[in-house]
């Protein structure tokens, strides 16, 4: 089986998005790593028990399960890069809104 040029520059293309994929969620899962070892000592300053923390891990994982599908037909239908904004704008909107809280209760 001989591989002409356009399929040689094709296959390239894809190795180098798997590549980035994999690199994303190696990131992702690396956030989770570190974030969730600290769960347990944000809940007890908050004073509620680990029954809540079971369920807030829980309840996160069943909506990424509910909503991954939903936001990969948008995703198909509308393009990725609109959907990563629609997604990236309010998170930053939220963590501008988390810095602004904690320099306020830090005064």
């Amino acid at each position: 089986m001989t591989v002409k040029p356009s399929q040689r520059l094709t296959l390239q293309g894809s190795r180098r998005n798997i590549a980035v994929l994999s690199f994303a969620m190696v990131v992702v899962m690396l956030g989770f790593g570190m974030v969730i070892p600290i769960f347990p000592f944000y809940i007890e300053s908050l004073g509620v028990g680990g029954r809540e923390l079971g369920l807030l891990v829980a309840i996160s994982s069943f909506m990424e399960f509910v909503f991954a599908p939903l936001w990969g037909a948008v995703s198909d239908r509308a393009g990725r890069k609109p959907v990563l904004l629609v997604g990236w704008y309010p998170f930053q909107r939220h963590l501008y809104h988390l810095y602004g809280l904690r320099q306020r209760c830090h005064k």
